[in-house]
């Protein structure tokens, strides 16, 4: 299991002390810090004696500091990789179900559980993801859990914040794609993945609960937004047809001006920066 941390030290120790309730007999707990300045380094080690510390410089963003962690893991013989959003909290079932199912069919490659939100323990916030148009969603947001996303499925991707990878794939197909940063590195890689034969799959009797974009100050931060429109667009250019563009256009167009009336109804016009900002960055292939 991977856990990459950013300066969210309270966080992470919640997190870990979820960790340590998981049943699942054979696992390991690999904490990457991404150069964080809070202390985080010295109360992980205080207060954890079973994990490995790998500590990062500066900070990497979600996908290079991850990709750190696992080729640690696949230097030591790692069959599946958990990577696991530091904001969270598990069911201590979560790598029982997990494993349970990708071990149940070979053609299983990546997958992920149900995911609840942090403050709201019976409302979904992820039972798997879907593209249509080249934007991405998560099925059953908001929803309240009464049992109607029950069925183990295949899904277009599994998000970042709790994804179970099998070794194979990374061999195959590569690490997190670090040009993104931090956002859609999941649904690039998953539909790498799908590309290459293996299936991505949503298992809902594993369970975790998320606190929400905790290390962008929230969904609607200026560092949120900014890789939101950068990364949907750069998406895009890596892995849709020319057919795709127009649906994305339309549904893109929707997004952008929701989120330009949310910023004006809240007086917020360095969310407007952003927002275009990050539109000229996705269409100009600008780096992290």
């Amino acid at each position: 299991m991977i856990v990459l941390n950013w300066n969210r030290k309270y966080d992470t120790l919640e997190c870990l002390q979820s960790l340590q309730h998981v049943t699942y007999p054979n696992y390991k707990i690999i904490v990457v810090d991404n150069g964080s300045t809070d202390g985080s380094q010295e109360l992980i080690k205080q207060r954890f004696h079973n994990i490995v510390l790998i500590e990062n410089r500066r900070n990497l963003g979600f996908a290079e500091g991850n990709n750190v962690g696992i080729r640690y893991a696949l230097r030591k013989g790692a069959d599946y990789i958990l990577l696991l959003n530091n904001d969270t909290i598990v069911d201590k079932n979560l790598l029982t179900e997990l494993v349970r199912i990708a071990e149940s069919d070979y053609r299983i490659g990546i997958c992920g559980p149900k995911i609840y939100f942090y403050n709201a323990p019976n409302k979904i916030w992820f039972a798997g993801g879907m593209v249509i148009g080249g934007i991405t969603y998560h099925v059953g947001a908001g929803q309240v859990d009464i049992g109607q996303y029950e069925t183990i499925r295949p899904v277009d991707y599994i998000t970042g914040c709790a994804m179970m990878i099998k070794g194979e794939v990374i061999k195959r197909i590569g690490l997190l794609d670090p040009d993104y940063f931090c956002i859609f590195e999941d649904a690039d890689l998953c539909l790498r993945s799908r590309r290459a034969g293996f299936e991505v799959v949503y298992i809902p009797t594993a369970k975790v609960w998320h606190k929400i974009s905790s290390s962008f100050g929230g969904y609607f931060s200026p560092l949120s937004v900014y890789y939101r429109f950068r990364n949907n667009i750069l998406f895009m250019r890596k892995n849709m047809h020319a057919s795709d563009w127009l649906p994305f256009s339309i549904y893109f167009a929707r997004i952008l001006l929701t989120s330009i009336m949310t910023a004006i109804l809240h007086k917020k016009p360095e969310i407007i920066y952003q927002i275009f900002r990050g539109l000229v960055a996705g269409a100009c292939n600008v780096r992290p």
